[in-house]
């Protein structure tokens, strides 16, 4: 049986009551993530791509980030991933989806990695290995 890996591209999604934690480890990946707009834009293709369906796929960070310094320009950041659905209506925008309660089900846990790059913060990278395998990169 092969495992279960999956590859994420601007994927990692955060909610809007999710309390701001200091660190250096969660401004790097804020910074990465939300103020590339990251978020919006993996949200608003995702809804597009699935909006026959009418759904959006929705992922929390669960727990503690810990930063890996590779060298000086490569940082590793890991971290647990719980993602389940949010089921919307066809003619919801994106803004809603952060303004409401969503019916969440079938949370499926993810350890998960992001490589990110310091003069290029576009170019990064998250792989999400299922819970049940060796957590390593």
């Amino acid at each position: 049986m092969r495992p279960h890996i999956i590859i994420m591209c601007a994927a990692i999604f955060f909610t809007k009551t999710e309390p701001i934690r200091d660190g250096y480890s969660h401004f790097i990946l804020k910074e990465r993530l939300l103020d590339q707009n990251f978020t919006r834009i993996a949200l608003e293709g995702l809804y597009k791509n699935d909006i026959q369906r009418k759904r959006v796929y929705w992922s929390r960070i669960d727990g503690e980030l810990k930063v890996e310094h590779l060298t000086t320009l490569l940082t590793v950041i890991k971290f647990t991933a719980k993602e389940t659905t949010c089921i919307l209506m066809a003619n919801d925008s994106i803004s809603s989806f952060y303004k409401k309660d969503c019916p969440f089900s079938g949370w499926t846990t993810y350890n998960c990695e992001v490589v990110t790059h310091l003069y290029e913060p576009k170019q990064w990278t998250t792989v999400c290995y299922d819970s049940r395998l060796p957590f390593s990169m």
